[in-house]
């Protein structure tokens, strides 16, 4: 599988990206030959531990994070068989990646030095269980929708306080968009 071309968005990490560069991964392992469209949530961020870039992925509603660095041989699986919930989404947020659970939890993966996934004891957690979540990085802020309603549940992760905060309205305070063509 080969990614190019990719213009690197500074926010993601320490903002030295600002080039043009081919990455490289390998085939997707065997067992997602077997599915027939499944829902993928995927992330390309920078590792600043690894000092490399490196692509993640779930399947929504399952117990497996698939990661592997670029130039990377192989893809890494990590399992959660023992947890009782199960993953909705990820995302990178302030140099971490978060996951969503299907109950609202939400959590940290690290990477290194080996791959763990830390749930944060977050206060004000709505009463959730819904395949409808989906996290979202708005105004510097990282929000958890429930799109299982027409005009979505929104919930701000106040990281100061350590709680989920009820937002009645969503504000775009600035947005910036870039446009790229494939070569």
């Amino acid at each position: 599988m080969k990614f190019s071309h990719f213009e690197i968005i500074p926010s993601l990490s320490t903002g030295r990206f600002a080039q043009r560069e081919e990455l490289h991964f390998p085939a997707l392992p065997e067992y997602f030959k077997h599915f027939f469209l499944p829902e993928f949530r995927t992330i390309l961020a920078y590792s600043t531990v690894l000092s490399e870039f490196v692509l993640v992925f779930v399947q929504k509603l399952g117990k497996l994070v698939y990661f592997c660095q670029a130039r990377g041989e192989d893809w890494t699986v990590y399992l959660f068989a023992d947890k009782p919930w199960l993953i909705m989404d990820l995302a990178v947020f302030n140099g971490k990646i978060y996951v969503l659970t299907d109950c609202a939890g939400i959590g940290i993966f690290k990477l290194w030095p080996n791959p763990t996934l830390m749930l944060l004891d977050v206060k004000g957690t709505p009463s959730l269980s819904t395949p409808y979540l989906q996290l979202v990085i708005l105004n510097e802020e990282l929000l958890m929708l429930d799109k299982m309603h027409s005009d979505p549940l929104t919930y701000k992760l106040d990281l100061t306080n350590m709680e989920w905060v009820r937002v009645e309205r969503l504000e775009m305070r600035r947005c910036s968009c870039t446009k790229t063509k494939a070569p």
